[in-house]
């Protein structure tokens, strides 16, 4: 079994690089609170690219490497969204 309260993904690779067809979405379909941090231009997958039902902070100004100075602010928003979600804030 798996005991965890919810899951973070940093640079979810969606779909191969120019290949949307090949998407990879089923794979974020759990039953746990899910968060996912994408780069604005990750060419494995924008964060406008994800299913609506996943919750998806953007980092501006980055592709998948995630290295942008906007960065912080994602993982900001992330912590945030941890604090609000109460399975894991407990």
């Amino acid at each position: 079994g798996c005991d965890a309260a919810g899951v973070g993904s940093c640079a979810f690779p969606l779909h191969p690089p120019g290949k949307p067809d090949r998407g990879r979405e089923a794979e974020l379909m759990i039953e746990r609170p899910l968060v996912v941090v994408q780069g604005a231009r990750d060419a494995f997958g924008r964060p406008d690219e994800f299913p609506s039902c996943i919750r998806v902070f953007e980092v501006d100004g980055s592709d998948h490497g995630l290295k942008s100075a906007a960065f912080g602010a994602a993982a900001d928003r992330v912590v945030e969204w941890i604090l609000a979600v109460p399975a894991i804030a407990g």
